[in-house]
This record gives structure tokens, C-alpha cells and sequence, in this order.
């Protein structure tokens, strides 16, 4: 059946649902950058508010249910464990982005993330929110098909091959994002002058999903899709005032949608360039493979070719002589070791600026010493990488991944990962997306109804707030000014003035009395309720410090108004 054949219902289904396979290997390595910045920056994080010895320790986890009862950090509360686990998805986000077992590292570094982000929800941030509900869904989209080691390993496409693939059910479920999206910005308020924005890009958000249907594929105004659906994701985010790594995760489920139109106008720069030759060990399967992948990694020149040493008498005779691989550019110049990986870098369609860098001395030094531990382990090394299996062939896409992601739409509105409460209550929906309240929501309400103020006292009668850079305190006229520590301390001290499970004042107290160095005397932690030009307390915890920990003091809460500043 030609093109002009197909009914005009199923052109529009192709039309919205395909995806160019290099514009969902680019998708891969960003998000494989985003999955391990974020898996790194839990690493800090780990002894406060994951191991058994900070804030929250696992008996919290039980108290909550849900997923954060079933849990595989669950598994082990000591600090160096946990960093282990979270170094295993670091791994895993590196072999994802170089396409290596690309749906297996995907759902290692999704697995050990998700982990993290349900283990304690009161403290978990928005972005890494949607980076789980992000990878989640990219586990059925074919992401090692192009410029992957599944793929040139594996020799899944023949060259030549369509980078075209029809998404099918699974293109349609990633656009399913987009109106979710656009859905959890309209149900969640915001204040008039920013509500116009948060409808509009609701609406761009629509336009793009529709858009993609109308535009053919060849057309270049087929650019309006991925615009407009960021300009409408980055529209509604910042009505909310979200934080930029929010926005920076939304605008990563805009690359699967970037045009053909952008590889074809790269492709026809990238022909002009000059092709290289490069020649290995016919013995050595570890070197064949090694080559194919920097060429296909690379992108290197249409031309360039791959061929044994044993095939060209003064390739051969330079590898024999030096133990090396050799590289012949296009003026005839022959390379070796390190310097033939400059060579190949030199002519990549997107690596070549760092080309004289990596010919600096002291750089060549080091990895001309890097190729010969190469050159020594190329045994091993070959064992590694092994025989790949082929990487996600189209076809698959239609069955058991489509069942897949009907399944995570169930999931998804069976259980929402969210602390129960008003603080954290937010629209259900068909991805992850709205699942947590934007931090704005929750500040907008703490600063309605209070907010906790740590008045350490190490010195008899002199006060310094513990959670705001352990700035001195007076008794005055001035409302308290200052922010917390850091984002999660605000969800976690927000969780706490609502009163919610798993979140302890007492256990604030017991922390900072343990202070190992300088312990306070006492601990004064008052909720503080904003009331006009004066403060006022809404609840006092006051505490003694005896060996480390804090001993309750009863307290009558009266309504005298206080006031708290920054003393001198």
C-alpha cells in the first residue's frame, strides 16, 4: 500500500507517534547525565536522611506503608551500604549512556533512584519525582538503537536503515505525558497573574500533541512540536515558580520529539568532511569491536572505513613494528596509540573541538599509558563486552513494552507516591508527573501557617537559630527572616509543623543535642504563626541536652506575642 493510500486516520497515528531513532539516542544520554547527577547528589545525603542514625530512619519508612514500606533500600540502614547501592546506579547510568545492555542499565539506575525517592517521600524533591516517572516510561522506547554499543555490537539495523520508527502504542503513551502535564497544571492553583500562564502553556502543551499529528514527517515545520510543547512545559512550571531542576527534567521529554529534519541538515554538513582509515588486529576480536564502536560513537565521515591491518602492507608493517592500531587521515598520515584516538576524534561530528585538548602533553602521556594497559587486558577486556544481544528491535515495541506501559498507567492511578495530608496532597494523573506538590505550594503554606525556628543555646542566655547558618538570636519586634538549610529541610520541617508521620521534632532535638562538637545546653524549637507586624507562638518544644540527649521540659504555652531577628 503506497503513502497516498493509507487512510488519513492511520497517517495521523504515524504521524504522532513516531520518533527518529537518533533523536531517542540523544534522549538516552541526557538522560543518563540526569539519572546519575541526581543519584550523585544523594550521595551527601545519605547519613542525614537515609541510614538508620539521621532523621528518618527505617522504622519511619514502616510507619508510612505504601511503597515506602516495600522498599529496596529497606534492605540496610548503614550509610557505606546505601552509597554502595547508589554508586551501583551510577554504573548503571554510565553503561546506559554508551548504550551498553541499554533497557537492563536503565532499569538498575531507575530501580535504585525509585528506591531513594520512595523511601522517605516527605523529603523527596520534585525533580527527582519526575526523573523516575521519566525513566519509567522510557523503559518501552527502543533507546539503543543508534549510536549505542547494543546497536553497532549487536548489529541490530542493517546501514541504511530507516532511523524512522513508527512508535506505535508506546509513541502515543509518551505524548500521554504531555497531557498530564497539562492537566496537573491546571488543577493545581495559582495565584491570577500567573494562572493565564499556567493555562497557556496547558494549551501550547495540547497544540504540540495535535500538531505532530497534522505535520508530515518530512516537513520542516514539524520544529513546532518540540517547541511548542517546551515552551508550554516551561510555561505552566514557572506559573508554580518551580525550581530549575524541575524545569530542566521537563524539558528532557522533549528530545525524543526533535525533528528528522535536524540529523538530516548535521548528516549534510557532516558529508563534506574527509574520511579516515583505520586498521586493527584481525586476530584480535576485542580491537574489531573497539573500532566499530568509535566509528559509530564518533560519527565519524561518511567513507571512513574499518578494515584489518593484515589488509595494507604499510598498516600492517607500522602495527607489527609499534603493537599498535594504526590510523591513516586524509592526507596520508599514519597515527598510533593515543594520538590515532585524536586523530578519529579530530574528524567526529561532535567531539572534534576536543581534539587539541586531548593532544596536550600531559594527556598524551597518560593515555598513551592507558592504551597499554589496554593493549596488555585486550582478553579480558573482550570477555566484557562479550557477545551483546541485539538491541530493541522495532517490532518488540508493539507488544510486550505496549503491555508494559498500560500496565504503569494502571499502577500509576491505583497508588500516588505522596505523603498522605493536606501538605502534600496533589491531583491524581496518568504519569509521575503531578505527583508531588511544586515546593512553591508547600512554602506558600508554610508561610501561612508558620514555620520552625531551632533556638540552640550553648551559652547560658544567648540563642542562635540552628536552621538558618546558626545566626544569632534576640527577643524583639521583628518577624523571623531567613530560609532553611536546604530544600529537603524545609519539606521535612513543613511535614513536621503539619504534624505528619515520619517526621519527629523530638528527633531535631536529639540531633542537634548530639552535636559532636560544641554540644548546646539547651534546645528551644518554636513554631513561630506570622501575624501582621508581630509573631506569635503557635506550638514550643523546649528541650535539655544531658549527655547528647534531649530531655523534655514541660512548658506553659501562653499568648504573649514574641519576635525574632538576627541579633548583632
Amino acid at each position: 500500500m503506497t503513502h497516498d493510500a493509507t487512510p488519513l486516520s492511520q497517517q495521523y497515528w504515524y504521524q504522532t507517534t513516531s520518533m527518529d531513532l537518533r533523536s531517542l539516542a540523544l534522549f538516552r544520554v541526557a538522560l543518563a547525565i540526569a539519572l546519575g547527577c541526581t543519584l550523585a547528589s544523594l550521595m551527601g545525603a545519605v547519613p542525614l536522611w537515609f541510614s538508620d542514625g539521621g532523621m528518618m530512619p527505617r522504622t519511619d519508612s514502616l510507619d508510612l506503608g505504601g511503597l515506602a514500606a516495600h522498599n529496596l533500600t529497606l534492605v540496610t540502614g548503614d550509610t557505606a551500604l546505601l552509597r554502595l547501592m547508589l554508586g551501583v546506579g551510577l554504573m548503571a547510568s554510565f553503561t546506559l549512556m554508551l548504550g551498553y545492555r541499554t533497557r537492563f542499565s536503565l532499569g538498575v539506575a531507575t530501580l535504585v533512584l525509585f528506591s531513594f525517592v520512595t523511601r522517605q517521600p516527605l523529603i523527596s524533591l520534585p525533580h527527582e519525582v519526575w526523573l523516575v516517572g521519566l525513566a519509567l516510561w522510557s523503559l518501552s522506547l527502543p533507546l539503543g538503537l543508534r549510536w549505542s554499543l547494543d546497536a553497532t555490537l549487536g548489529q541490530t539495523l542493517a546501514p541504511g536503515a530507516s532511523d524512522t520508527r513508527r512508535g506505535g502504542l508506546i509513541g502515543l503513551s509518551w505524548a500521554l505525558q504531555w497531557l498530564a502535564l497539562a492537566g496537573a497544571a491546571l488543577t493545581i492553583p495559582v495565584q491570577d497573574t500567573a494562572a493565564s500562564l499556567a493555562i497557556a502553556g496547558a494549551i501550547a502543551l495540547l497544540l504540540a500533541l495535535v500538531s505532530r499529528g497534522l505535520l508530515p514527517t518530512p516537513s520542516p515545520w514539524r520544529w513546532a512540536t518540540p517547541m511548542l510543547a517546551l515552551g508550554g512545559a516551561l510555561g505552566a512550571l514557572i506559573a508554580h515558580q518551580s525550581p530549575a531542576a524541575l524545569m530542566t527534567v521537563a524539558a528532557l521529554a522533549v528530545i525524543p520529539w526533535l525533528p528528522s529534519a535536524l540529523w538530516t541538515s548535521l548528516a549534510r554538513r557532516h558529508a563534506t568532511g574527509k574520511p579516515v582509515q583505520v586498521f586493527y588486529d584481525q586476530d584480535c576480536r576485542f580491537c574489531h569491536q573497539c573500532c566499530r564502536v568509535l566509528q559509530d560513537l564518533l560519527i565519524l565521515p561518511p567513507g571512513s572505513s574499518v578494515k584489518p591491518a593484515q589488509d595494507n602492507p604499510r598498516a600492517h608493517a607500522l602495527m607489527k613494528a609499534q603493537n599498535s592500531w594504526v590510523v591513516i587521515d586524509e592526507q596520508g598520515r599514519a597515527t598510533l596509540h593515543w594520538l590515532a584516538g585524536v586523530t578519529l576524534v579530530r574528524h567526529s561530528a561532535w567531539l572534534a573541538p576536543l581534539a587539541p585538548l586531548l593532544a596536550l602533553t600531559p594527556i598524551r602521556a597518560a593515555g598513551d599509558a592507558c592504551y597499554q594497559q589496554v593493549v596488555r587486558h585486550r582478553g579480558l577486556l573482550a570477555g566484557l563486552l562479550g557477545s551483546l544481544p541485539p538491541a530493541s528491535k522495532p517490532h518488540n515495541t508493539m507488544n510486550g513494552l505496549a503491555l508494559m506501559a498500560l500496565m504503569l498507567l494502571v499502577a500509576q492511578g491505583i497508588y500516588v507516591v505522596t505523603a498522605p495530608g493536606p501538605w502534600f496532597a496533589t491531583p491524581p494523573g496518568l504519569a509521575f508527573t503531578p505527583f508531588i506538590a511544586p515546593p512553591e505550594a508547600t512554602r506558600a503554606r508554610a508561610r501561612q501557617q508558620g514555620q520552625w525556628v531551632a533556638a540552640v543555646e550553648r551559652v547560658p542566655g544567648q540563642y542562635r537559630d540552628a536552621l538558618r547558618g546558626d545566626q544569632a538570636l534576640t527577643y524583639n519586634l521583628t518577624p523571623v527572616t531567613g530560609a532553611y538549610a536546604d530544600t529537603r529541610w524545609q519539606r521535612y520541617l513543613a511535614a513536621a509543623g503539619a504534624q505528619l508521620p515520619g517526621a519527629s521534632i523530638r528527633r531535631l532535638a536529639n540531633r542537634l543535642c548530639g552535636a559532636p562538637e560544641d554540644p548546646p545546653l539547651a534546645v528551644n524549637l518554636e513554631w513561630i504563626v506570622a501575624a501582621d507586624t508581630r509573631t506569635q507562638r503557635g506550638r514550643i518544644e523546649r528541650y535539655r541536652c544531658v549527655d547528647g540527649v534531649a530531655r523534655s521540659q514541660r512548658q506553659r504555652l501562653d499568648g504573649d506575642p514574641i519576635d525574632l531577628r538576627p541579633g548583632e
